[in-house]
C-alpha cells in the first residue's frame, strides 16, 4: 500500500513546545523560500499547488501526537492511506488541485513528500504505532530492498494536470514599458546627442521636477517664437536644456527675448560669448558677431 509522508516533519513543522501538545490549534510553517518554493511558483498554477500544500500541513498539524506528517487516517503508518478524494474533503481543496500537489511535491525536483510502501497490517500489529514498512513480496521488482521507493515514484511524470487554465499574459501598462526619459525624448523637438541627454537626465535626477511638469514645460516652450520650426537650430540640445534647468525658462522671455543662451542667460539677459565658452548658442553668437564686423 502506498501513502505519503511529509519529509522532515518534526524538524520543519514542530517545535519542542508543540511536540508536547496532544492536538495543536495552529501550525508552524517555515518562512524560508528555498529552491523548492521557487520551482513551485514558476509553475503557472504554482499558487494553487502551494495553497494545497499549506492546507495539507494544517490538517496534519491537527492530528494527535506523536505527529510525523503521515497522510493516513490516524497519522500513523498503520492507518489507512488517504487518497486524493479523502484529502480533498478534509482540506476543502478541489480534488484535481490536491492530485496536482501530491504529484508535484513528491517529484524528485521538489521532494517535500516521500512516497512510502508497506504491507497491510496484521491483526497482531494493528495497534503498533510504528506499523510495518515494506514493499509487498509479491510483485516486488528483483533486486529491490525493503523500504525502498520504486523507480516510478522517483521520476517525476505528471499524471495530474492542473485544473486551472493557463493564464493569458497581461500586457504591461504603458507607464511601465516606457521610461520617463523616453517620454521626455519623445516630446522634445530637437533629438540630438541622445547619450549625452541620458547622462544629463541622470545628473539632474535630484533637481528636475516631476515628469508631468517637465513635459508640460516642453510643450509650452514648443509654442514660443524661439522654438518655432523655422528656428529649430536655436533650440537647445536636450542635454543642454536639462543641464541648464530649461524647465524654469520664462515663456515671455522666450517669445520676445534673445534667441541665444541657456535658461539662466535668457532670464538675466546676458550671454558669455568669450572664446572659452563652448555653449552652442555662444558659438553661434560669436559667428554672427564676426559676420557683422566685416
Amino acid at each position: 500500500m502506498k501513502y505519503y509522508r511529509v519529509v522532515g516533519w518534526e524538524d520543519r513543522f514542530e517545535s519542542s513546545k508543540s511536540k508536547a501538545y496532544n492536538r495543536k490549534s495552529q501550525s508552524y510553517v517555515p518562512n524560508k523560500q528555498g529552491i523548492g518554493y521557487m520551482r513551485i511558483m514558476r509553475e503557472h498554477d504554482g499558487a494553487a499547488i502551494y495553497g494545497a500544500w499549506c492546507a495539507v500541513i494544517a490538517y496534519l498539524s491537527r492530528q494527535e501526537a506523536t505527529r510525523r506528517g503521515i497522510l493516513t487516517d490516524n497519522g500513523k503508518t498503520t492507518g489507512t492511506p488517504l487518497d486524493v478524494e479523502s484529502i480533498s474533503m478534509l482540506t476543502f481543496v478541489h480534488e484535481e488541485i490536491i492530485g496536482r500537489m501530491l504529484d508535484f511535491c513528491s517529484s524528485q525536483v521538489i521532494a517535500w513528500l516521500a512516497v512510502e510502501w508497506r504491507t497491510a497490517p496484521d491483526k497482531d500489529t494493528a495497534g503498533d504505532s510504528q506499523g510495518t514498512l515494506d514493499i509487498p513480496t509479491a510483485g516486488r521488482p528483483k533486486g529491490k530492498k525493503k523500504n525502498s521507493i520504486p523507480s516510478s515514484a522517483k521520476t517525476y511524470k505528471p499524471h495530474c494536470p492542473s485544473p486551472l487554465p493557463l493564464p493569458l499574459p497581461l500586457p504591461l501598462p504603458e507607464e511601465v514599458r516606457v521610461s520617463d526619459f523616453d517620454k521626455f525624448w519623445k516630446v522634445y523637438p530637437r533629438k540630438l546627442s541622445k547619450q549625452a541627454a541620458e547622462k544629463a537626465w541622470d545628473r539632474t535626477k535630484k533637481t528636475r521636477p516631476s515628469i508631468e511638469i517637465l513635459l508640460a514645460a516642453v510643450e509650452a516652450q514648443k509654442k514660443t517664437t524661439e522654438w518655432k520650426p523655422e528656428n529649430k537650430r536655436f533650440i537647445p540640445h536636450p542635454a543642454t536644456w536639462l543641464n541648464a534647468g530649461g524647465w524654469d525658462n520664462e515663456i515671455e522671455s522666450m517669445n520676445g527675448g534673445s534667441s541665444f543662451g541657456n535658461s539662466k542667460n535668457r532670464v538675466s539677459g546676458t550671454l558669455d560669448i568669450s572664446p572659452e565658452s563652448t555653449d552652442e548658442f555662444a558659438v553661434e553668437a560669436r559667428r554672427q558677431a564676426a559676420g557683422r564686423s566685416k
